[in-house]
């Protein structure tokens, strides 16, 4: 578990939210401060605190491998996107931890170098220590496995409160001082290079040659922030861009948006392309984006080599008046949380599911 409440992250909280019943759960942390770490305590979760690797990784070895031989563990868990690290897979493995599990949450890596090279080194490794392959899209597995066989494990969440309502409409509309006929365009994503931010502003740069009006909200943090802000300024797109920060408010701004953009150089599954679906808003995705997230919304896809006019002219084409939305077609799906409890109980059994 990391500090960023990113997707993967959503991922790890939403599976612990479903078998915290049937499991107790211990989360291995080598930092400070944790995403979610108040619920996770709250819910009765062990944080385990550990060396950090990059500072001191003999230390962080010794700790993780007297965690895991004294822990008793049915199942070790482990959540990348890019192998620079399997020692808890190594110590799984030394003690007989039954479930040995590595799953894949990226298609490319979003790391450094040096994570690079590890990834490169290791990853003919992981099927030494890893019985079990998981990944939330094809892209994913590609990019840890290769060509060895691995399970689907879909992007499980809450779909409920990203249900259309148009009061909630309304209301965050009028708090985000959005004009009835001002296109909202939503973006949530950690502002960092795989995201592709610096499309959207060339996009907004577009529709203000058209004459539309829009609005684009930047929903997130990373370490782009500062450098997005200054090409905002250059372009004087102020007018028309908003850094909204991290927010715990999502399914409210999809209520208030008008269409959401994901333009991304690479994806594993992002969860705002679901959520976006379940809200009942249309979506644009860029070709890197795996087509296991469409679940039935109203999906449009678009080539990031035929530049921003496609998407703008896609913007200027939606009605921000049109209502109703489109149902919520997360619900009843594989991402459904509510539904998918005998799915995970499944994939900690003790006997390896059929990997394809």
């Amino acid at each position: 578990m990391t500090e960023n409440a990113g997707g993967k992250e959503a991922f790890i909280l939403s599976a612990f939210r479903l078998l915290k019943d049937s499991y107790s759960f211990t989360f291995l942390v080598d930092r400070d401060d944790v995403a979610h770490q108040e619920e996770l305590l709250a819910l009765g979760a062990r944080i385990a605190r550990v060396p950090a690797r990059r500072q001191h990784p003999i230390g962080y070895v010794r700790a993780v491998s007297r965690l895991v031989r004294t822990g008793g563990f049915h199942a070790v868990w482990l959540h990348q996107t890019v192998i620079s690290s399997i020692e808890p897979l190594v110590a799984a493995r030394a003690v007989g931890v039954p479930v040995r599990v590595l799953h894949s949450h990226s298609s490319a890596n979003m790391s450094g170098r040096v994570s690079g090279i590890l990834h490169h080194l290791q990853r003919p490794l992981t099927g030494l220590y890893a019985n079990r392959r998981y990944a939330c899209s094809a892209e994913a597995a590609q990019w840890l496995f290769g060509d060895t066989a691995w399970t689907f494990v879909p992007n499980i969440f809450d779909p409920d409160p990203f249900s259309f309502d148009a009061d909630r409409r309304a209301r965050v509309r009028r708090q985000l001082g959005l004009h009835p006929q001002e296109r909202a365009v939503v973006h949530v994503a950690r502002l960092g290079p795989a995201k592709n931010h610096a499309f959207d502003l060339r996009i907004m740069e577009e529709l203000r040659a058209m004459g539309v009006r829009a609005q684009l909200l930047l929903c997130g943090d990373g370490p782009y922030r500062e450098n997005l802000a200054a090409d905002v300024q250059r372009m004087s797109l102020d007018h028309m861009v908003t850094f909204l920060g991290p927010r715990k408010d999502v399914p409210d701004l999809l209520q208030a948006a008008d269409v959401m953009i994901l333009p991304s150089t690479f994806e594993g599954l992002p969860y705002t392309a679901l959520e976006a679906q379940a809200a009942g808003l249309p979506l644009l995705l860029s070709q890197a984006v795996s087509t296991s997230a469409q679940v039935g919304g109203q999906v449009t896809v678009l080539d990031l080599a035929r530049g921003p006019a496609p998407w703008a002219q896609a913007i200027a084409a939606v009605d921000p008046g049109a209502s109703p939305r489109r149902p919520n077609a997360v619900k009843g799906s594989p991402f459904d949380a509510g539904t998918a409890l005998p799915r995970f109980q499944e994939l900690l059994a003790a006997d390896t599911p059929k990997e394809s």
